[in-house]
């Protein structure tokens, strides 16, 4: 908050009519005072935002959720025809939770929805 002096009822016009132009909303106005306010969140660059990172979010989930790093390792000239071929049958569903970058993800989208809430409010 800070506080401005004026000479006259005719500078504090002057001066209320600039910063109304730059966005500032009059919530107290009388012959001697006036008292200003803008406010800095936008509702425009939020929604690109969440966008932006709902997208990110996306992109990671796709090029993330396939990919699996399978190794068989076999002893050289032992008998291997018993073993499953398909090793999909012993694995186990993937856990998106287990997923590190997801539980970041999903703890920072919370502190932002909570943040734009607070701001709102």
């Amino acid at each position: 908050m800070r506080y401005e002096n004026v000479k006259d009822a005719s500078e504090l016009n002057f001066r209320v009519d600039n910063y109304i132009l730059e966005g500032y909303k009059s919530e107290i106005r009388s012959e001697n005072y006036a008292k200003l306010v803008k406010d800095d969140f936008s509702v425009d660059v939020f929604l690109i935002l969440f966008l932006l990172l709902i997208i990110g979010a996306i992109i990671y989930w796709a090029v993330k959720s396939g990919k699996k790093d399978v190794v068989i390792v076999k002893v050289e000239g032992a008998d291997t025809s018993t073993m499953l071929i398909n090793s999909n049958a012993n694995d186990e569903p993937y856990n998106l939770w287990g997923d590190p970058l997801w539980i970041i993800a999903v703890v920072l989208w919370s502190f932002i929805f909570l943040f734009a809430l607070a701001v709102n409010l």
